[in-house]
């Protein structure tokens, strides 16, 4: 609950700002820059902290049952990219279907058995975003 009250402050907050369209036009531009020069160390961050640092993260499940670590995404996003890397977990069995993220069926894969609530998904660090109007600290 704690995490939509400082989503819905954060909002109002950032709704209130006043915009000059031109400055925020550049301003959005080098974001965006930035963001895209960031994509893997950003994405690695997210799987290393929200995934294998994250005990709840039902990825973990079907990443140990496969033997893969960190180390192997973050070598796989360095030398192959992301959108090959998540091409690979996916082949790996290494994902979830709609109605398993919404616990409307077993996830059978990898010899694992379990249900999932959409709350298991939930990223650890969403407050943080909201807050400090960043994604992860470079």
């Amino acid at each position: 609950m704690r995490k939509y009250i400082r989503f819905v402050m954060g909002l109002r907050k950032y709704l209130n700002e006043r915009v000059d369209s031109d400055a925020a036009l550049e301003t959005a531009r080098k974001l965006l820059k930035e963001r895209i020069s960031a994509r893997n160390e950003n994405f690695l961050n997210i799987v290393d902290k929200g995934v294998f640092g994250y005990s709840k993260s039902p990825y973990l499940r079907l990443l140990e049952s496969k033997k893969i670590n960190f180390y192997d995404v973050k070598k796989w996003v360095e030398s192959e990219g992301i959108e090959a890397t998540l091409e690979r977990l996916l082949n790996e069995g290494v994902y979830f279907t709609v109605d398993e993220f919404k616990g409307k069926a077993e996830v059978k894969r990898n010899g694992q058995r379990f249900t999932c609530k959409e709350s298991m998904f939930d990223n650890p660090f969403l407050s943080f975003v909201y807050e400090e109007k960043k994604w992860c600290n470079p």
